[in-house]
């Protein structure tokens, strides 16, 4: 993987179909994952982070990005791990579900990330971060 592989640890991930570089958790509504005994759905971005981070001991500070792209209906929430990515991040789609939110976290490699944020039109999130 070409990035932080904290996030790794938590979850079991699965490649998403064509998308090299990305990854989103094994969930399913009959069979959901849970962390501390909650949905990964309903696990807001920050705290995703935070207890992926966790698991390997010191937690870094990190900035959760709230962004709206031009090219998605869902809110966007973005991690960035890594000075312009270089870390690979998260990348969680907000979707409303009866009037609900349902978080899609995805971890991404640094290639995936740029790749993905590109495809949004909201890589400038790239360039705000030092963390």
């Amino acid at each position: 993987m070409d990035g932080d592989e904290a996030a790794t640890e938590l979850a079991t991930w699965k490649m998403i179909r064509n998308c090299p570089g990305r990854y989103i958790i094994k969930h399913k509504k009959h069979n959901p994952f849970l962390i501390d005994g909650v949905p990964v759905t309903s696990i807001d971005t920050g705290d995703f982070v935070h207890k992926a981070l966790a698991t390997s001991g010191e937690v870094p500070t990190f900035i959760v990005h709230d962004l709206e792209s031009p090219r998605c209906i869902d809110r966007v929430k973005v991690v960035v791990f890594g000075t312009e990515g270089c870390g690979g991040g998260v990348i969680t789609y907000c979707k409303q579900q009866d009037g609900e939110v349902i978080y899609v976290h995805t971890l991404n490699t640094a290639s995936g990330l740029r790749r993905k944020l590109g495809g949004l039109q909201i890589d400038h999130v790239l360039k705000m971060t030092d963390n």
